[in-house]
């Protein structure tokens, strides 16, 4: 899963990532979003201090634009 969602980067393992008929390489966690692949981690409280939800949208909290 750690190679598929982009944690590991492109390179850094053998073979190839073929998502909808196209060789995939990502670099970034972001690059592979960005196509649609995204993990959700069984593991809700990776950080103890934060909410469930808090936790599932870690990385994704909506932010205030500066006007």
């Amino acid at each position: 899963m750690k190679v598929l969602s982009g944690v590991y980067p492109y390179g850094e393992y053998t073979g190839d990532i073929v998502f909808n008929g196209t060789v995939q390489k990502f670099s970034h966690i972001s690059d592979s979003e960005r196509v649609g692949i995204v993990t959700i981690y069984q593991e809700l409280a990776l950080i103890p201090e934060l909410t469930v939800y808090e936790n599932i949208f870690l990385g994704h909290e909506i932010k205030k634009e500066n006007l």
